[in-house]
């Protein structure tokens, strides 16, 4: 009920945990882009979509359980990944919540494979949660589908 996002965009399959520090689930990761483009400029993802946005998804939850409220990223520090491209199927996000003052939440988040190997991480990620948001979430419902 929380989230906005389409069909298309549903990658979170559990969440496994959470506290007020961090926040850690599994998710798909996305099918090939001809899959979700008429024309697609590439054969492979060079950076998963699926997997980026649900940890997106997965710190809205992690706002909407601490502090009542959802939230959008406002900015990216710095993203490495360590990788060619994110394996097929499964894989895990941790978010580390370094800073929750006020309405900004800062995070670092990781992506792991399946043996707990590093894939990508996010440093300094920030997200601003206002309550209004959750109002604009069920108004907006993304209808998302595959090509």
């Amino acid at each position: 009920n929380v989230l906005f996002h389409g069909e298309a965009l549903n990658g979170l399959t559990g969440v496994t945990g959470i506290s007020a520090n961090a926040i850690a689930a599994t998710t798909l990761t996305a099918p090939p882009p001809a899959q979700w483009m008429l024309l697609p400029p590439r054969a492979q993802w060079l950076t998963d979509p699926m997997a980026i946005d649900a940890a997106f998804q997965l710190m809205i939850l992690w706002g909407v359980e601490r502090h009542g409220s959802p939230n959008l990223p406002v900015a990216l520090g710095k993203y490495r990944q360590f990788r060619r491209q994110f394996p097929a199927g499964e894989v895990r996000i941790v978010a580390r919540i370094t800073n929750s003052a006020g309405p900004m939440i800062r995070a670092d988040i990781e992506w792991l494979d399946a043996d707990g190997r590093l894939i990508a991480r996010l440093e300094q990620g920030e997200f601003v949660g206002d309550a209004k948001l959750a109002a604009a979430f069920r108004r907006n419902r993304l209808a998302t589908t595959t090509v």
